[in-house]
C-alpha cells in the first residue's frame, strides 16, 4: 500500500473539470434561451473558470499517470506509448488519442478564459462569436479524450489490478510501517499537481492584470462627461472604462479587479511548488544536505550528458518563474495600467511556464538524464 488512492491520484481529479466545463460550456452557450442576464449565466461562467483552473494540475496529474502505467524503460526503442503498440495497438491509439485531445483541451480551456478575462468589454462584444465556436471546440475536445479514455480502462484495463483477497490484503504489521503522510500526499504527484495549480493561477492574474489596464480613474473623465457606470473596487477609488470603450452589452460590461492578492496566491503556489520539488531532491538523495541536493541537480549523470542537466534547467526555469511573478505582483499594485509594461514581463513567464511543462514531461517520461531538448528513448 504505496498511495491511498491508486495508481495515481488522475482517476480522482479528472472528473471535476471535466463536469464544469462541459455544463458551464452548454449553459453560456444555450442562454439566448431565457437566462442571458441572469445569475445562471454568471453560474456558467464561474463554473468555465473553476473548470480551466482545474484542468492544468489534472492534465499534469494525467502526464505523472502515463509514465506511471507506461514506465520509462531504458531498454526499449521506441519507448512508451510506441513501445506499447507493439503489443497492444489499440490501446496505444486511445493513449494518443487522449494524451493529444486532453491536452489541447486544456491549453484551449486556460487560453479562453485567460484571454476573455483581460479582454476590455467592447473587445468581448466583437469577439462573441468567436468564444462561443471555441466553446464548441472545447466541448467536442473533452468529449472524445475522455472517451477514449474511459475506453482504456474498461475495455482494456489499463492501471487497473485484480481484486484482492483476505491473502492479498496488507497485514497490521505492514500498514504499522506505512508512511501516512508519503501514502496521503505521495511527493511526486505533489509537486506535479501543485505546479498545475500554480501555472493556471499565474495565467487567470495575467488575465485580470490585464483587464485592468482598460480601466482608469472615473475623476479624469468626469469633466468631460464621458464615463460609463463607476465601480468601486476598494474604498471610495470608482474606476470607469476609456471614452472608446463605452457602448458595450450589459451583460459584457463588468469591472476590473484589484489582482496584487490574487497574485500573491498565485506566487505562494509557486513557492510551494519549487519547496516540493527540493523535497523531492532531498528524499531521492536521502539528505538534507544542500551540497548533496546540488550535486543531483547539476552533475550529469552519464557520461554522455550535457553540462546543462534537466533538474539544472529545471531549477533555473523555476527561479525565473518564482521571481517574475513576484514582480508582476508588484506591478499590479503600483503599475497596474501600464499594459507595455505588464507585456514586458507576462511574456516571460508564458514562455517560463511552457519551458518548464517540456522539461517537466521530459523528467517524468525520460528521466534526469539526456539533453534538454529532446526525448534521449
Amino acid at each position: 500500500m504505496e498511495e491511498l488512492i491508486r495508481p495515481n491520484w488522475h482517476i480522482a481529479i479528472v472528473h471535476f473539470p471535466i463536469a464544469l466545463i462541459v455544463l458551464g460550456a452548454i449553459l453560456e452557450l444555450f442562454s439566448f434561451l431565457g437566462w442571458r442576464r441572469t445569475s445562471l449565466r454568471s453560474g456558467a461562467r464561474w463554473m468555465l473558470l473553476a473548470g480551466a483552473i482545474l484542468a492544468v494540475p489534472a492534465a499534469f496529474s494525467g502526464i505523472y499517470a502515463l509514465a506511471n502505467v507506461v514506465p520509462h524503460r531504458a531498454d526499449l526503442v521506441p519507448n512508451g506509448i510506441e513501445s506499447l503498440r507493439a503489443t497492444d495497438p489499440i490501446l496505444a491509439d486511445y493513449l494518443w488519442w487522449h494524451l493529444w485531445t486532453q491536452a489541447g483541451a486544456t491549453v484551449l480551456a486556460m487560453l479562453i478564459v485567460t484571454v476573455w478575462i483581460g479582454l476590455s468589454d467592447g473587445w468581448r462584444d466583437r469577439l462573441s462569436i468567436v468564444f462561443k465556436f471555441l466553446l464548441l471546440v472545447l466541448v467536442a475536445l473533452i468529449g472524445y479524450g475522455s472517451h477514449v479514455g474511459g475506453q482504456q480502462v474498461y475495455e482494456h484495463q489499463l492501471a487497473t489490478e485484480k481484486r484482492m483477497t483476505p491473502a492479498t490484503l496488507p497485514s497490521t504489521t505492514q500498514l504499522a510501517d506505512v508512511d501516512t503522510w508519503a501514502t496521503l500526499f505521495p511527493p511526486d504527484q505533489n509537486h506535479v499537481t501543485l505546479a498545475g495549480l500554480a501555472m493556471a493561477a499565474a495565467c487567470v492574474c495575467i488575465g485580470l492584470a490585464a483587464r485592468g489596464t482598460h480601466y482608469e480613474d472615473l475623476n479624469a473623465l468626469r469633466a468631460e462627461g464621458q464615463f460609463t457606470s463607476a465601480f468601486v473596487l476598494r474604498g471610495d477609488e470608482p474606476i470607469v472604462q476609456r471614452p472608446q470603450e463605452l457602448y458595450v452589452s450589459p451583460t459584457n460590461h463588468t469591472p476590473a479587479v484589484r489582482v496584487g492578492r490574487i497574485w500573491t496566491l498565485a506566487w505562494l503556489l509557486l513557492v510551494l511548488t519549487a519547496v516540493s520539488g527540493l523535497a523531492i531532491l532531498a528524499i531521492d538523495a536521502h539528505s538534507i544536505d544542500w551540497g548533496t541536493i546540488w550535486d543531483s541537480i547539476s552533475k550529469p549523470i552519464e557520461q554522455n550528458d550535457p553540462s546543462v542537466t534537466r533538474r539544472f534547467a529545471h531549477l533555473i526555469i523555476g527561479v525565473v518563474i518564482v521571481v517574475d511573478s513576484l514582480v508582476l505582483a508588484l506591478l499590479s499594485r503600483f503599475a497596474r495600467r501600464r499594459a507595455t509594461v505588464l507585456a514586458m514581463f507576462a511574456l516571460p513567464l508564458i514562455l517560463a511556464m511552457a519551458a518548464q511543462i517540456w522539461l517537466g514531461v521530459l523528467l517524468l517520461l525520460d528521466g534526469p538524464s539526456g539533453p534538454v531538448t529532446r526525448f534521449l528513448h
